[in-house]
């Protein structure tokens, strides 16, 4: 009896969850945009701390990735992203490849790169292109436009080179084994 009595005069006076908190919760997670400047990965990490009370749930993931896509501007991320149907972990990592890309290749001396154009080359140097002829620097300068200069195709062709390095040592390790 007592128990009973007592279920009953908690339930009557614990206050009521406000029923509009996370849908208000929501509709600050929808307004949010990336800040000029702001990095993917920084965005995503604001974006994750806003949805706690909005009851995404196990969508958690997918509703910040479909947000980024419909707030960002690099256009061919949000491409790729969608054709190639990438979850966040994913999303975040090409994303932060290519704004790492833009940010070297800016520090080298290119004045106009764009997140947009480094997507370009990290698309080419991740799958190249078949040549039938020409250099390896048509290749790299056909991704870039107009925005390239000597020291954007020294430092592309030696992340090229790299990478060649890097395969070798992998096959090298994988005959080992």
């Amino acid at each position: 009896m007592y128990l009973k009595l007592r279920t009953k005069l908690n339930d009557h006076f614990t206050p009521e969850k406000n029923k509009h908190h996370a849908r208000y919760l929501r509709y600050l997670f929808l307004k949010m945009r990336p800040h000029m400047g702001e990095t993917i990965s920084a965005y995503a990490a604001r974006l994750r701390e806003k949805p706690k009370g909005c009851e995404f749930g196990a969508t958690f993931d997918k509703r910040i990735l479909e947000h980024i896509i419909q707030t960002i501007a690099n256009k061919k991320m949000i491409e790729k992203a969608i054709s190639k149907t990438w979850d966040l972990t994913r999303f975040l990592t090409e994303a932060s490849q290519t704004e790492d890309i833009a940010r070297q290749m800016k520090d080298m001396g290119g004045k106009n790169i764009s997140r947009e154009n480094a997507s370009r080359v990290h698309s080419d140097l991740q799958y190249p292109k078949q040549q039938s002829s020409g250099s390896n620097e048509a290749l790299i300068m056909s991704g870039l436009g107009k925005s390239t200069n000597v020291d954007i195709v020294a430092c592309l062709e030696s992340m090229r080179k790299e990478k060649i390095a890097l395969s070798m040592v992998r096959n090298a390790i994988n005959a080992t084994n």
